[in-house]
């Protein structure tokens, strides 16, 4: 727009670039339109009224009190109409052109208005500091991620943001805020391999679960050693597979976040990594657990991915104790952040505590 609209363009970016001090400016004006209606137009309306009240017998006194509270009512309900409601739903579906339209009057506003507007807010920024608190600008406020989800919540219902496209943000949002115990699979789930098989026995455990990746153990399955990928064993058919062929073990917190697990998998480690709980393997993350918080639920020709919950009737659900408190929170679109839980079980637990 600053190119292509010349003079007004330009002065709507330097507005953009400054918006609260021309906030501040709007708020003077509406103040001053506020006062000029009281000052003036009640006044005009209880003249005009007046008469009326006396002619159809109310008394001289009373009909003043009621041409006073008429004419208040009209010239209140006009000013919030036509002077607040109506422009700020035309702003809302009109914004390129009514910025284009108003942009110059207001800019000159604030400059003939600016030594009025600069010491009100003055006033108000030392006011602020006698009460400790720090003066921020409108433009300097950045959203919550609750406020994020309700307006993707809303946005839905106007086009062209359809309830998919919604869905799919709503969860981008909520992955900068989740763990790995959030994202992880129970150690029970997990499909290891013992190293000291044969690759032929290794190739017979593969073709059973059908899974990529598979913590290789020796000795102890709490003792793993490394990962091992599908395509290493084919390609070591006709040698045995050594230790130095296994990919290296990425091993996280269950408190990290889920991002920097996914930046983890983006700097080419393997996309299999094992969860700690305080030096002991509590469970699984993989790439395609992470894709599953961000987009939904994959099923590929080998897996059908199951939910940690079953639907019940009557809009009920039973859903497995070692599930991420956040699989209800997604269930059920409410917010247990305030319960220190990472598990259903443990939900339950401080719950009853």
């Amino acid at each position: 727009l600053r190119n292509k609209k010349a003079l007004q363009g330009k002065v709507l970016y330097k507005v953009h670039n400054n918006i609260d001090i021309y906030l501040s400016a709007c708020q003077f004006g509406i103040t001053l339109a506020s006062l000029g209606l009281g000052w003036i137009g009640e006044p005009a309306f209880s003249k005009l009224l007046e008469p009326l009240f006396i002619f159809l017998g109310v008394t001289a006194n009373l009909s003043k009190f009621i041409a006073f509270a008429t004419g208040f009512a009209l010239i209140s309900f006009l000013h919030i109409v036509i002077g607040e409601l109506m422009p700020k739903s035309m702003a809302i579906r009109q914004t390129e052109r009514l910025s284009l339209l108003t942009c110059i009057p207001l800019y000159i506003f604030y400059w003939v208005m600016f030594p009025f507007i600069w010491i009100l807010n003055a006033t108000a920024n030392k006011l602020l500091e006698l009460f400790k608190l720090d003066v921020v600008g409108e433009a300097e406020y950045g959203y919550t991620t609750d406020e994020i989800k309700v307006i993707l919540k809303s946005s839905y219902l106007k086009k062209p943001l359809t309830e998919e496209h919604r869905d799919i943000l709503l969860r981008m949002v909520e992955f900068a805020h989740l763990h790995a115990i959030d994202a992880m699979r129970p150690i029970k789930e997990m499909v290891s391999i013992d190293y000291d098989l044969t690759n032929r026995e290794k190739l017979a455990v593969i073709k059973e679960f059908l899974y990529t990746r598979y913590p290789v153990y020796q000795k102890d399955k709490n003792n793993i050693i490394g990962v091992v990928h599908t395509k290493d064993i084919l390609c070591a058919l006709d040698t045995e597979l050594m230790k130095q062929d296994l990919r290296p073990i990425l091993k996280v917190s269950y408190h990290d976040r889920l991002i920097d697990v996914l930046n983890k998998f983006q700097q080419g480690r393997p996309h299999f990594a094992l969860v700690y709980k305080k030096n002991q393997l509590i469970g699984f993350i993989t790439l395609d657990n992470l894709l599953t918080i961000l987009i939904g639920r994959i099923s590929d020709e080998f897996h059908l991915v199951k939910k940690p919950w079953i639907t019940l009737a009557n809009n009920k659900f039973l859903i497995k104790a070692d599930a991420p408190v956040y699989a209800i929170e997604r269930l059920a679109d409410i917010d247990l952040s305030e319960y220190p839980a990472d598990t259903v079980l443990d939900l339950l637990q401080t719950v009853l505590a």
